[in-house]
């Protein structure tokens, strides 16, 4: 692949994450990819298992553009990240694929890609890895997965070579990701208005306050320029929450599971 950044592939794998996080040596290289055929223990949001299986997409990468720590924002760095994936995805797979807040990528309903980003700093380093789940060829979803999951393979009945994606994705964010800046401008909270999954109703709210867990929907507007969820709930009255706040459609006997 001719790439403008250092990308090595690695048979079987933890969790890309996770290596990053422990070669410290690896850090100065911003845009150091790592990409795992098999990826054994998988990681997503909040402690879930990440569905790998085979055929997918599984890799990491490096960002330490240290000149935008004093302002960064995790959650909304992987809201940014998420809509140059979906861009990227979009033009691959010529699909009007969607972003559904605040980490995932969507067709028709169903999760086709996950973003996990994690902040890591050791004395005076700092960095973010920002690991990326796409089912690219899979045919070994779980059966409790099949419902709310898919794959380009899927939809296209097409195959896809990993490594083009792969490099079509990392030229994106390398291109588009030193840009990230906060607040957001107001062409990027129209582009999500604008590519944003609405059908994602909001089913489960952690009270900041009280930690209790409470049923709600709302509909979805988009995002502020701090990258929070702008809703409407039930009774007309207009929200704005963060990552840590909530969780869509959340299947309780899957809840332990993330796909990709």
């Amino acid at each position: 692949m001719t790439t403008s950044f250092v990308y090595e592939c690695l048979d079987s794998v933890d969790s890309t994450n996770t290596y990053l996080k422990e070669h410290p040596k690896l850090w100065n290289q911003n845009f150091y990819t790592l990409r795992a055929i098999n990826q054994t223990n998988g990681r997503g949001r909040h402690g879930r298992n990440w569905f790998s299986g085979k055929n997918n997409l599984t890799f990491s990468f490096i960002f330490n553009s240290l000149n935008l720590f004093n302002t960064l924002d995790i959650s909304s760095l992987t809201i940014y990240a998420g809509l140059v994936l979906r861009n990227a995805l979009s033009r691959i797979s010529k699909l009007p694929v969607l972003i559904k807040w605040p980490n995932d990528i969507t067709y028709q309903n169903k999760k086709l890609c996950g973003i996990l980003t994690e902040m890591v700093q050791i004395k005076e380093s700092k960095i973010v890895i920002i690991g990326i789940g796409v089912n690219l060829n899979t045919d070994q979803i779980p059966e409790e997965l099949l419902e709310k999951t898919t794959s380009l393979k899927d939809i296209t009945k097409k195959d896809f070579s990993p490594e083009l994606v792969l490099n079509e994705i990392m030229n994106d964010m390398v291109q588009y990701l030193p840009t990230y800046n906060l607040p957001f401008s107001e062409s990027i909270c129209a582009e999500f208005a604008a590519n944003c999954d609405r059908d994602a109703n909001l089913v489960t709210l952690v009270d900041k306050n009280t930690k209790s867990i409470i049923r709600k929907k709302f509909d979805i507007l988009g995002i502020n320029e701090h990258g929070l969820l702008s809703v409407i709930d039930e009774n007309g009255n207009h929200n704005y929450i963060n990552a840590n706040e909530l969780e869509f459609n959340q299947n309780p006997k899957n809840q332990n599971k993330d796909t990709i």
